[in-house]
């Protein structure tokens, strides 16, 4: 189970770079508050779990 959460999310890694989507992010938030930050990052976080927790589960069924 450890091996296979390591490599799905190296690959996830690999395929969106943080350093990357960085500017992206920022840019679409240029103005706003602290607040406004935190609360996107927190939402962008839980969708990429999310998504990542369904391909583990529904992922080995296809």
């Amino acid at each position: 189970m450890l091996t296979l959460f390591v490599s799905t999310f190296t690959t996830l890694l690999a395929i969106i770079t943080p350093l990357e989507v960085m500017p992206v992010f920022l840019q679409l938030l240029d103005g706003k508050d602290k607040a406004a930050h935190r609360t996107v990052a927190r939402k962008a976080c839980t969708y990429a779990l999310i998504l990542l927790f369904f391909s583990l589960i529904f992922g080995t069924l296809m």
